[in-house]
C-alpha cells in the first residue's frame, strides 16, 4: 500500500511539473532548461507526501525514476508543440531557399547524395529558374510549394516530432536530468517518523498531557522507574538515604494504616490534656 501511495504521489508531482513547464515553454517561447530540475522536486515532493515522509531507498529509487521520465516525457511534449508550431507556420516561414530547394528536389534529374543533400547541378538550375520568375510567380509558387510540404509534414508528425526532439537536445540536459533524479532521491527517502522519546515529549507537553514524570530529557531517563513517584497506585520512589529495598520504604498508606495513626494521636492529644488538669490541680492547692 505504501509503495502505491507513493507512486501515485510520484506520478502526480511529476505531472504537475512537466504542466509548468510546458506552459512556461508555450507562453514564452524559450525551453527553460533549469526548469526539468524543478519537475524532479515536485516529483520528490510528491512522493514524500504520500508516504507521510516514511520513505526510503526503495522509495526514493522510484521518485528518481518517475522524475527521469517526467523529464523525458516533458522533453517529448514541448518536441511536439515544436513540430505543430512548424507545422502551422509553414507558410509563413518558408523562404525563398526553401523554394530553389523545393524545386531541386522535384528535379527529375536530380541525384541525391550520401547526406540528404541535392548535387550541385541541380541546385544550379533550380536557382537559375527561380530567377527567371517574376514576384508574383514567386510568391505563387512559394504558397504552392509551402502547401505540398505541409501536407507531407502531417502525414508524417512523429518523423517531425522526433526530428525536433533531436534538434533540442544540448548536454545541458543531462545536467538538468541528473539533478532532477538527485533531488527525487533525496526528497523521497527521507524518514521524518519520529523517535520514541520524541513521542513521549510531544504527548507530556501537550495541555492536559501525561504525568511529568513522562518529561524527562531522553528515552532511558523518561521511562526510569523511580521517576513514577506521584502517580496514584505506584510506590513513591525512595528517597537518597532510604535504601531503596527498605522495609516500608514508599508502601502506600492504606485505611488500617491512617486508622491506627488516628488512634495514636488521639491517644497523645489525652495525655496532654490529663498533664494539663493535674497541673492546674497542683496550682490550686498550693495557693490555698
Amino acid at each position: 500500500m505504501l509503495g502505491f501511495r507513493a507512486l501515485v504521489g510520484g506520478v502526480a508531482g511529476g505531472a504537475v511539473g512537466v504542466i509548468l513547464w510546458t506552459s512556461i515553454t508555450f507562453f514564452t517561447g524559450y525551453e527553460i532548461g533549469w526548469v526539468a530540475w524543478f519537475v524532479g522536486v515536485l516529483t520528490g515532493a510528491g512522493t514524500g507526501a504520500a508516504i507521510e515522509k516514511r520513505g526510503g531507498i526503495l522509495t526514493g529509487l522510484l521518485a528518481c525514476i518517475i522524475a527521469v521520465g517526467a523529464v523525458g516525457a516533458g522533453k517529448v511534449t514541448m518536441a511536439r508543440l515544436a513540430a505543430s508550431d512548424a507545422i502551422a507556420n509553414i507558410g509563413e516561414n518558408f523562404t525563398d531557399e526553401d523554394a530553389v530547394f523545393y524545386t531541386a528536389r522535384n528535379d527529375p534529374e536530380a541525384e541525391r547524395g550520401e547526406n540528404g543533400e541535392y548535387d550541385s547541378a541541380a541546385l544550379d538550375r533550380a536557382g537559375a529558374r527561380w530567377e527567371q520568375m517574376s514576384e508574383t510567380e514567386r510568391d505563387a509558387y512559394r504558397l504552392q510549394a509551402a502547401n505540398e510540404v505541409r501536407q507531407e509534414m502531417e502525414a508524417n508528425t512523429e518523423a517531425v516530432t522526433i526530428i525536433a526532439l533531436i534538434g533540442s537536445l544540448s548536454p545541458y540536459d543531462l545536467v538538468w536530468i541528473g539533478l532532477a533524479g538527485v533531488s527525487a532521491f533525496k526528497l523521497a527517502s527521507r524518514n521524518g517518523a519520529p523517535r520514541h522519546s520524541s513521542i513521549i515529549d510531544a504527548a507530556a507537553n501537550k495541555e492536559g498531557g501525561l504525568h511529568p514524570a513522562f518529561k524527562g530529557s531522553s528515552e532511558a531517563e523518561s521511562m526510569n522507574p523511580a521517576s513514577f513517584g506521584g502517580i496514584r497506585g505506584l510506590p513513591s520512589a525512595p528517597s537518597g538515604g532510604t535504601p531503596r529495598f527498605a522495609p516500608g520504604a514508599g508502601r502506600v498508606a492504606t485505611g488500617e494504616h491512617l486508622e491506627h495513626a488516628s488512634e495514636q494521636h488521639h491517644g497523645h492529644a489525652n495525655d496532654n490534656t490529663h498533664a494539663e488538669s493535674e497541673h492546674d490541680r497542683h496550682g490550686s492547692a498550693d495557693a490555698a
